[in-house]
C-alpha cells in the first residue's frame, strides 16, 4: 500500500509567491558587508530556486526561511500565539462533547475505526474514541479561530439545490 504525502498547503504557486514578497524585496535592497552576508543571500536564492522547481519541497523551506529571517518581522510570517485563557475555553468547550461522542460510540451499530501509518485500527472503547474526537474538537476549533471564524458555534454555509434543474 503506497503511503499517501499530506496535503501541502504551499503547492498554491499563489501562496508561495505572497509568502516570499516581502522576503525578496528584503533581498533586492540589501547590501552584504561580508562574505558571511554573501553566503547568506546566495543560501536563501538556493532556498527559493528549490522551492519554485519542487513544491513538496516548500513546507520544510518556509519553516527554515521563517528561522533565519525572524528578527525581520516580515508580513504574515509571525506565528499567532493564542492567548491561555482563549485555549482554556477552547479545551472546556472540548470537552463538553466527550458524553455525547461516548453516547455516540455506544450507540454505533458497527465498528469505529482510525488510521495509523497507513493501517486502520478499530478503538477499543468509548474512551478511546472520546479522547480521539476530544483532540480533534480542539484542533478544529483552533484552525476555525485562526480563520476568523466564530469556533464556539460554527455555523457551515449549505448550499442548497433545487430538483427543478
Amino acid at each position: 500500500m503506497a503511503k499517501e504525502n499530506k496535503k501541502n498547503k504551499w503547492t498554491n504557486d499563489e501562496k508561495w509567491t505572497t509568502f516570499l514578497a516581502p522576503l525578496l524585496a528584503w533581498l533586492a535592497s540589501f547590501k552584504p558587508k561580508n562574505e558571511d552576508d554573501e553566503d547568506m543571500v546566495d543560501a536563501t536564492n538556493l532556498a527559493i530556486k528549490r522551492g519554485n522547481r519542487n513544491a513538496d519541497n516548500r513546507p520544510n523551506l518556509v519553516k527554515q526561511l521563517k528561522i533565519d529571517f525572524a528578527e525581520m518581522a516580515f508580513d504574515g510570517w509571525a506565528v499567532e500565539r493564542l492567548d491561555k485563557e482563549l485555549v482554556k475555553s477552547m479545551v472546556a468547550n472540548a470537552k463538553e462533547n466527550r458524553a455525547v461522542h461516548i453516547a455516540f460510540f455506544n450507540g454505533f451499530n458497527g465498528v469505529l475505526t482510525y488510521t495509523k501509518d497507513s493501517v486502520k485500527y478499530a478503538f477499543r472503547d468509548a474512551e478511546q474514541y472520546a479522547d480521539r474526537q476530544e483532540s480533534s474538537d480542539l484542533s478544529k476549533s483552533k484552525a476555525l479561530h485562526k480563520e476568523g471564524l466564530d469556533w464556539a458555534s460554527p455555523t457551515f454555509p449549505i448550499e442548497a439545490k433545487s430538483d427543478d434543474s
